[in-house]
C-alpha cells in the first residue's frame, strides 16, 4: 500500500510539474475556457506560469495601452516571486510580483520606472507640458479572488517639469495609503517661476480625488504665468490656492 502511495503521488507531482512547465493559455482556453475569465484576454496564446506577457493593459491614469512581460524569479518562505516588466508609450518600470502561499493577494514589490509627462494626457487644458517623474519602490497589494486594491505606496520625483509658459522644476511625492482605504499623497514643487506644497487625496478603489495645493511666485514668474494661474486657481495672500474635487483620475484634462 506505501509503495502504491508513493507511486501514485510521484505520477500527479509529474503531472503537476507538466502543467505547470508545458500548460498554456491556449490549452486553457481549447480544454477549460470557464477557466479564463474575461480579464485574462491580452494574455498571450503561449504564456505560462513560468514566463509570459500580456499586451495593451489599460492601467488606471497611464498614458496608453501597457504590455507586461512576467518571467519566473524564486521560490521564498513566504511564496512565490515574479519578475516583471511594465513598457508602453511614455512608460518603462521593472519590479517584483509575490504570491504568498496563502494565494489571498497578489503584492507588486519595488515597481521603480519613469514617465514622460509628455506622453501623459494634458493635466492643464491647451498647455505643452514637459519633463520626467521617476517613480521609486512602488508597493501595491491587490486582494484576491476580487482583484480589490489593498495598500498602495511610492516615493516620486519629477525633473525639467514645465506646462505651457510656466516652468514648474523640480518636485517630489510620497504616496501612502491607511487601513482605512484611504490614500494621500503630499507634494511639493519648486522652481525659478514658483514653488507650491499641498496634496493629493482620495480612497483606494474610488477614481474620486481632491487636490488642494498653495501656490507663491518664484523669482523669475513672467506675466503670462500669473494669467494662467489667475484662469485655473484663486487668488489667495501673495499666492494662490488651487483646490479641485477630481471626478475621476481618467478624466483629463484635470484643469
Amino acid at each position: 500500500m506505501m509503495r502504491f502511495v508513493l507511486i501514485l503521488l510521484g505520477l500527479l507531482t509529474g503531472l503537476g510539474l507538466a502543467v505547470l512547465s508545458e500548460g498554456r493559455m491556449s490549452h486553457l482556453r481549447l480544454v477549460a475556457p470557464q477557466l479564463a475569465p474575461v480579464w485574462t484576454a491580452p494574455i498571450d496564446e503561449g504564456a505560462t506560469l513560468w514566463q509570459g506577457q500580456a499586451h495593451g493593459l489599460r492601467l488606471g491614469v497611464l498614458p496608453g495601452p501597457t504590455d507586461l512581460r512576467w518571467r519566473f524569479d524564486r521560490v521564498e518562505s513566504a511564496g512565490i516571486v515574479w519578475s516583471i516588466r511594465l513598457n508602453g508609450s511614455g512608460v518603462d518600470g521593472r519590479g517584483e510580483m509575490r504570491l504568498p502561499w496563502s494565494r489571498d493577494r497578489v503584492v507588486l514589490h519595488d515597481v521603480s520606472g519613469d514617465l514622460g509627462l509628455a506622453d501623459l494626457p494634458a493635466i492643464i487644458g491647451g498647455a505643452v507640458q514637459t519633463g520626467l517623474l521617476r517613480v521609486e519602490g512602488l508597493r501595491a497589494e491587490i486582494g484576491l479572488p476580487e482583484r480589490q486594491l489593498r495598500s498602495l505606496a511610492a516615493q516620486i520625483e519629477m525633473t525639467g517639469g514645465r506646462f505651457g509658459p510656466v516652468e514648474i522644476g523640480s518636485g517630489e511625492a510620497i504616496l501612502t495609503s491607511d487601513q482605512a482605504g484611504g490614500w494621500r499623497m503630499p507634494l511639493s514643487v519648486e522652481g525659478a517661476m514658483l514653488r507650491a506644497e499641498g496634496a493629493l487625496a482620495g480612497a483606494l478603489g474610488r477614481p474620486e480625488a481632491r487636490l488642494d495645493l498653495r501656490i507663491t511666485e518664484g523669482e523669475t514668474m513672467s506675466d503670462e504665468a500669473r494669467r494662467v494661474l489667475d484662469r485655473v486657481a484663486q487668488r489667495d495672500d501673495g499666492g494662490w490656492r488651487l483646490t479641485r474635487d477630481i471626478d475621476s483620475l481618467d478624466a483629463w484634462p484635470l484643469f
